[in-house]
């Protein structure tokens, strides 16, 4: 297949020419899916930045290795998680504690954007339109939901999306792109007053297997300086990814695909780097274990500047990972090995039910902070998930991310223990002991 822009050959399933930056297909029928087992699905992305231009590509969930090369970061991943899951409090009393899971565990790492630093658009740019969704289809089952990722979307954006769930265009079940796009242009006038939203125009029609999707993605010009081409891309590739997964999950409707996407899009597209909002730690274990974290002074500096401040001590040399559950966190940072113990001091606790804004989501890798019921009972205990647990978002103190070293999250994860709550307090049999944290920048 060739680029009918620059007219260069387009690697077969290669949704963007290598040469321009631009690919161009039609429509493209959805794989042959197999019943009981991993789903395929082809999206034709139809996206606008300046020119207007299209790809394609197939997305297999049992043979994803592209998506998972292009979603590396450094030993970091995410796994799924249903936002509806109820949220405990993540004690520093362990008997207090009813461990919790991810329902679903498959995911690639996570997608770190380009070398590009990207500011949101200012606030209030967006005009408000109601509702960030419109369903034709009756998909939505779950408009709480919904909102719910495309609202954190716009919050760390400035761009207001909205998802336009459709099986027709203009009466046309089988449109080409041409048709697609004019539909789209004109649906953004007829519902937007600024230029400040993303419409996302997801088209369907036909049965099982052979039915045809395609996706319209039309930023308008302000929010083009966020949502450019690679930003574009990172969402496109979550929507795919999310959608694969699913599909084999029960009871989890296309209201979790587009919530999680867009969310977890809006983190990777928003996220600066190579440069650190915090410092660079590593924690080295007994057995000679590094693990590696990138601490987020802008989210949580009261967090980290403690948790700083007990390294320097050297609080945590010789300490334990008290409190090991496989799935979800390794727990750390007691000084009497029991978790009920901490440094004679606590802090505010920086997360959203207690007033403060922290965007940290509780992926796989992310350090928080331990407490007891009260909001501000953390003093120097600390958990490392070991799988998504996002059901604590907005309840614990986020204040980092592995950026080396899961292997070694890992192996603590998998240590024998005396078994979980009301049976055991997960604590290894044999100690799992951290050497000393050293601040490495």
């Amino acid at each position: 297949m060739l680029c009918k822009d620059c007219g260069a050959n387009l690697v077969q399933n290669e949704k963007f020419c290598g040469n321009c930056g631009l690919a161009t297909s039609s429509r493209k029928k959805l794989t042959n899916k197999l019943v009981g087992a991993i789903v395929c699905l082809t999206l034709v992305i139809v996206v606008v930045f300046g020119v207007r231009f299209l790809g394609q590509g197939s997305f297999d969930g049992e043979n994803n290795a592209g998506l998972e090369e292009t979603l590396a970061l450094q030993g970091q991943e995410f796994n799924l998680d249903a936002r509806s899951a109820p949220t405990p409090v993540l004690t520093i009393e362990p008997e207090l504690m009813q461990p919790a899971t991810p329902p679903i565990k498959k995911s690639p790492g996570l997608l770190i954007a380009g070398g590009r630093e990207r500011g949101p658009l200012p606030e209030d740019v967006a005009n408000y339109t109601g509702p960030m969704y419109t369903d034709h289809l009756n998909w939505i089952e779950n408009s709480m939901q919904m909102q719910a990722g495309l609202e954190n979307f716009y919050h760390l954006t400035g761009v207001r999306p909205h998802v336009y769930i459709v099986g027709e265009i203009d009466g046309n079940l089988e449109p080409s792109s041409a048709q697609v796009e004019e539909f789209a242009i004109g649906l953004y006038d007829e519902l937007f007053t600024d230029e400040a939203h993303l419409l996302f125009v997801f088209f369907e029609s036909g049965e099982w297997p052979d039915n045809i999707t395609e996706v319209y993605a039309l930023p308008g010009t302000q929010a083009r300086s966020v949502m450019d081409r690679e930003a574009l891309k990172i969402l496109v590739d979550y929507i795919e990814y999310y959608d694969s997964r699913f599909f084999n999950v029960g009871d989890v409707g296309m209201e979790q695909v587009f919530s999680y996407a867009f969310d977890d899009a809006a983190q990777r597209i928003m996220r600066r780097h190579p440069e650190h909002s915090g410092p660079i730690v590593e924690i080295e274990m007994e057995d000679g274990g590094i693990i590696q974290l990138e601490l987020d002074r802008e989210n949580a500096p009261i967090t980290v500047d403690n948790f700083i401040s007990l390294v320097s001590e050297g609080f945590y040399d010789g300490l334990t990972f008290h409190r090991v559950i496989p799935g979800f966190v390794i727990q750390g940072g007691c000084p009497l090995g029991v978790g009920t113990g901490g440094s004679g001091t606590t802090i505010t606790g920086e997360f959203q039910s207690n007033g403060i804004n922290n965007t940290i989501r509780h992926n796989r890798g992310v350090i928080s902070m331990a407490r007891a019921s009260d909001p501000n009972s953390a003093s120097s205990q600390f958990f490392i998930t070991h799988e998504n647990a996002r059901f604590l978002d907005g309840d614990q103190a986020a204040f980092g991310r592995v950026t080396s070293g899961m292997d070694v999250v890992d192996r603590i994860a998998a240590v024998e223990t005396d078994g979980e709550h009301p049976v055991g307090m997960s604590r290894p049999l044999e100690p799992v002991v951290i050497r000393t944290i050293r601040i490495i920048e």
